[in-house]
């Protein structure tokens, strides 16, 4: 809390306000340690976290709630409003009279809040200054704590493991659908709180963009490609792995080697005061521009559609856009992000090649 507190701080007196409002689930989470699984299902039923840049924080939230923050929170001054009888702006502009508030200068959340609330907040903080926020708490989460990166990792090994095993029980005659299903069984029953998203495909659905498991079973040559997380202690995992049933071809052996390389070019460009957008081009200039180069040679669409090369080619730029993101996740792990091979691999019965060596060809 006191590592929070001086981050906040200095970001307060950064940006010049003199307190922040945390209005995202995430942002709400972050800073109060309370999950409140509301915020997404119902968005009306507001928690906000008052962060002052001098004092002590306040959570407001909906009394159904209430009972779950006072059991989570580490903030201890909480305040409830009763939904349908008090309006959460209402209780906020409360709490801010009773902070001292009313005429600071205030940052919130844009992207979060909507029109309609933030009309009514101007309406009862007349006299308040206005600002977005959301690039503060950007800059407050960006730097992770040693917690913080154990949660990612788990998620990370949990979610690759799953998928991995998945991948070695895919045969010719088995469905998407039970596939996906049973993954999802699996992360769930391997610790996640909840399965957050299941994008798999495979065949003529290999190449779409996030289509869902069908009961369409697998067929010889098939590239599957999944991508897959969950919901860990508040933290996500989000993982996109590609293999091919049977035996790949050459040209999907190409594809997926040249994606590879765009991958360990990106990571290889992570280090202090790099940073991801620079890392992010690496990989696409790296996988792309040879593929470019390849495929516009010998590249013919086929006269039916076909599991072969147009699968393996999008899984190239599927790669080249998931790994910057795998690489800032990935930044801090002191021998370049290769211990979850190790933690995978460990596992009796359980051998994980690594991307940068071959295509997993299971048949």
């Amino acid at each position: 809390m006191q590592a929070l507190n001086s981050r906040m701080s200095a970001a307060l007196a950064r940006y010049n306000f003199d307190a922040a409002l945390a209005i995202s689930m995430e942002n709400v989470f972050y800073l109060s340690g309370a999950w409140i699984t509301t915020q997404k299902a119902i968005p009306d039923r507001l928690a906000i976290v008052v962060w002052p840049r001098e004092g002590q924080p306040a959570l407001i939230t909906c009394t159904i709630e209430e009972s779950l923050a006072r059991r989570d929170s580490r903030i201890a001054d909480i305040h409830g409003y009763v939904e349908f009888q008090t309006s959460p702006i209402e209780k906020l502009a409360e709490v801010l009279r009773a902070m001292g508030l009313e005429r600071a200068r205030l940052g919130f959340e844009r992207k979060y809040l909507t029109a309609d609330y933030y009309d009514e907040l101007r309406e009862r903080l007349p006299d308040a200054h206005w600002s977005g926020s959301d690039r503060l708490f950007d800059e407050v989460r960006m730097i992770k704590s040693d917690d913080e990166i154990a949660r990612l990792a788990r998620a990370a090994q949990t979610t690759d493991a799953v998928i991995w095993e998945a991948f070695q029980s895919a045969r010719v005659g088995r469905t998407e659908k039970e596939i996906g299903d049973w993954m999802q069984m699996q992360l769930l029953a391997r610790g996640a709180d909840e399965g957050i998203f299941m994008v798999l495909g495979a065949g003529d659905s290999a190449g779409l963009a996030h289509p869902s498991p069908r009961a369409r079973a697998l067929q010889d040559g098939d590239v599957l490609r999944v991508d897959f997380g969950g919901l860990f202690g508040g933290y996500f995992s989000d993982l996109a792995r590609s293999m091919v049933v049977g035996r790949a071809t050459a040209q999907q052996r190409d594809a997926y080697a040249r994606g590879a390389r765009g991958k360990a070019a990106s990571i290889s460009t992570c280090r202090t005061s790099a940073t991801a957008s620079a890392s992010a081009c690496t990989s696409t200039r790296c996988s792309a521009r040879a593929t470019r180069r390849r495929w516009r040679r010998t590249w013919r669409w086929p006269s039916s559609p076909s599991a072969a090369t147009p699968m393996a080619l999008s899984s190239i730029s599927r790669t080249s856009s998931l790994s910057a993101r795998t690489a800032r996740k990935l930044s801090r792990a002191p021998d370049g992000g290769n211990d979850w091979l190790r933690a995978v691999n460990s596992k009796p019965a359980m051998r994980v090649t690594p991307i940068q060596e071959s295509l997993s060809c299971l048949g």
